[in-house]
């Protein structure tokens, strides 16, 4: 049983990333939001936006490589925990210093960081606990059961970038919220 947790937390965690990576790189206006985002959290010098933002993505984008390969799970699960520790850290400065910033999570947003964020971050940091915890190198796994693991973290996943996303999709053509 623990090594299907182990891959609905990897999986989801994979997907999670892979989303964010995308968002972030789909086009330069995207990466440039990304880097605008970063800048409006004041968390370091403008000129280091970039350079930080160019190092986030491509963390960002090595997460669901390195826990693809059963081998790397666990480096998979480690960047993704450090990451997640970071951005947590980032997020809570950001409130703790009052600075009005758009979330750059997923890329571009018009929505403010906020504590969802911070409890968003805090999940998914024991999301990657829970598949450290539960990793089990030897047994044997059931073709359908993993299926099944996989279903169940694709759902975890899309709650997940939806709950960021769905308020800014909601919006009326006016600007105002439905």
């Amino acid at each position: 049983m623990s090594g299907y947790i182990s891959i609905t937390c990897s999986s989801a965690l994979a997907m999670i990333f892979a989303v964010s990576f995308i968002s972030k790189v789909r086009s330069p206006a995207a990466f440039g939001s990304f880097v605008t985002g970063l800048s409006e959290m004041r968390l370091v010098a403008a000129s280091v936006a970039r350079p930080l933002a160019v190092a986030v993505v491509a963390l960002e984008a090595a997460v669901p490589l390195l826990l693809a390969v059963p081998g790397w799970r666990p480096a998979g699960l480690a960047l993704a925990g450090g990451l997640l520790t970071a951005f947590t850290a980032a997020i809570a400065l950001v409130l703790r210093r009052q600075v009005a910033a758009s979330c750059p999570c997923f890329g571009s947003s018009t929505r403010p960081v906020g504590r969802r964020q911070l409890l968003r971050n805090v999940l998914l940091v024991t999301v990657v606990v829970s598949g450290f915890v539960t990793a089990d190198g030897q047994a044997r796994l059931d073709t359908g059961a993993v299926a099944v693991a996989v279903a169940v973290a694709i759902v975890l996943a899309l709650a997940v970038i939806l709950s960021e996303r769905l308020p800014e999709l909601t919006q009326a053509a006016d600007g105002s919220r439905r």
